[in-house]
Formats: C-alpha cells, structure tokens, sequence
C-alpha cells in the first residue's frame, strides 16, 4: 500500500491514508489499516495475531482502562490525545528507553 500525494509518495511510512498524503499518521491511517487487514498474497502465511483483548491485557490494561482510552481519542483534547497515545505504545511495546510521553502516565491507578 503506498499513499500517494501530489509530489510522489510520502515519506512516513506510517502515513497511509490513501487520500491526502498529510503528513500525519491519525485516524484515517488507522482505518485504511483496518479496512485493508488480513493475509497478505505476497507474504508467506503467519501466525494469527494475539487479539485485539489479549494486546490488552499483555500491556497491563484492564477493559475500563481501554474503554477510557477510546473516550480520549473521541473526545479528549489534542494534548490529552497525544499522551494517551504516547502511554499506549509505550505500554504495547513494552519501551523502557521511550522518549518522555507529555504528561503522567493516565493508565497508573
């Protein structure tokens, strides 16, 4: 998948939203991600992935954690967005030498 803009492709990789080319990796990446998931014919079969519930539960998430998280993304402001986000992949990585996220981590109880 290459996401096209009016001077080539763009260079962020994560920037696949086939309209646009904005520079910005967002939701719309997200869903063409989503909408584009499966097997892949040009890649050899793989493993299933963990689901969606056990990615969860392996970054120390509970369901009301997640369910928080999504709130955020709908209706949070732009600063709360990124630092949700920066915790996220942090905890889905399991990153110990991550950049520092822009505020504390809203997941801690």
């Amino acid at each position: 998948m290459q996401n096209r803009e009016s001077g080539g492709v763009s260079n962020c990789i994560a920037d696949v939203a086939p309209i646009g080319g904005d520079h910005t990796v967002n939701i719309d990446d997200l869903t063409t991600v989503i909408l584009h998931w499966g097997a892949c014919s040009c890649f050899p079969a793989q493993a299933a992935p963990p689901s969606l519930s056990q990615v969860i539960a392996d970054a120390g998430l509970t369901q009301s954690q997640w369910n928080e998280f999504l709130n955020v993304v709908a209706n949070g402001s732009e600063k709360e967005r990124q630092n949700y986000n920066c915790w996220l992949q942090r905890r889905i990585s399991h990153c110990e030498v991550c950049p520092a996220c822009p505020s504390s981590d809203p997941f801690e109880e």
